[in-house]
C-alpha cells in the first residue's frame, strides 16, 4: 500500500508539471482511477479501450449538436484523457506493462482522432448559415479541412514514432539521446504548440467553439478549424525540416 501511495505521489507531481492544461485538470480524477486499477488489479488494456468508450459516447451528443449535447459531449470527452493518462499508471502499478498495451493506446489515437475530427467538421459545416469564401463552397472546404487535419496529425504522431524507435536503438547501443537546451522562446513554442496544436487538447476543447456557435448568432468554429489547421501544416513543416537537417548532417 505504502509503495503504491509513493508511486502515485509520484505520478502527480509528473502530471502536475506536464505541459499539456487538459493533462493537469484531468489529474486528480486520473489518480482516483489509477489507485483503484491497482488496487483492484485491473488489466490496464481495458482502460486503454475506455479512451474508445469515451469518444464513443461522446461524440454522439456532439454530433446531435444542440446546446446541452455538445455539453454532454464536452464533458464525457474528457474522460479520453482520464484513461489515457491512467492506463500507464496501472500497467507500472500491476506489472503489467507490454508491447501490445503501448501498440494498443497508440491504436486508439488513431481510430479516436479521426473520428472527433469528422464529426466537428460536420457540426461546423452544420453551423455555417452562408459561404465562408466565394470561391469555394462550405462542403469541399470542411472537406479539404478535415482531410489536411487527419493527414497532417498522421504526419505528426509518424515521426513521433520513429523518434521513439530511434531513441530505442541508441539505448541498446548504450548510447543516451542528447536533449537540447530550451530557451525562453522554445519553452514557449513547445508550450503553444502543446496546448494549442497537439492532440488530444483539440480534440477535448474544441466542443467550446461549438457551444459559442449555438449560443450566439457567430460562426466561430470554422476559423478555429482553419487555424488549428494552419498552425498543423506550420508546426508539420517544422518538424520536416529539423528532421531534414538532422539526418543529413
Amino acid at each position: 500500500m505504502q509503495q503504491i501511495d509513493e508511486m502515485l505521489t509520484t505520478v502527480s507531481q509528473d502530471l502536475k508539471k506536464h505541459p499539456q492544461i487538459t493533462v493537469k485538470t484531468s489529474r486528480p480524477f486520473t489518480l482516483i482511477l489509477a489507485k483503484w486499477g491497482i488496487k483492484k488489479n485491473v488489466n490496464p488494456n481495458l482502460l486503454t479501450l475506455g479512451m474508445l468508450l469515451s469518444v464513443l459516447v461522446a461524440l454522439p451528443f456532439i454530433f446531435v449538436n444542440q446546446i446541452w449535447s455538445v455539453v454532454v459531449g464536452f464533458v464525457v470527452i474528457q474522460l479520453f484523457e482520464i484513461f489515457d493518462d491512467a492506463d500507464g499508471v496501472v500497467a507500472r502499478g500491476t506489472g503489467r506493462l507490454s508491447v501490445y498495451g503501448e501498440q494498443l493506446d497508440y491504436i486508439m489515437h488513431l481510430i479516436c482522432h479521426p473520428l472527433a475530427i469528422a464529426t466537428y467538421g460536420y457540426c461546423v459545416y452544420r453551423n455555417l448559415q452562408a459561404p465562408v469564401f466565394s470561391f469555394l463552397s462550405n462542403e469541399l472546404l470542411v472537406i479539404l479541412l478535415c482531410g489536411a487535419f487527419i493527414i497532417l496529425e498522421y504526419g505528426i504522431r509518424n515521426f513521433v514514432h520513429l523518434d521513439a524507435i530511434s531513441r530505442l536503438k541508441l539505448e541498446q547501443k548504450g548510447e543516451v539521446a542528447k536533449a537540447g537546451k530550451r530557451g525562453f522562446i522554445k519553452t514557449c513554442y513547445r508550450y503553444f504548440i502543446d496546448n494549442f496544436v497537439c492532440f488530444p487538447v483539440f480534440m477535448q476543447l474544441f466542443p467550446i467553439f461549438l457551444f459559442v456557435d449555438l449560443v450566439a448568432p457567430v460562426t466561430v468554429s470554422v476559423w478555429a478549424l482553419l487555424g488549428e489547421v494552419a498552425l498543423w501544416l506550420i508546426f508539420f513543416l517544422s518538424v520536416l525540416l529539423k528532421r531534414f537537417i538532422r539526418y543529413v548532417k
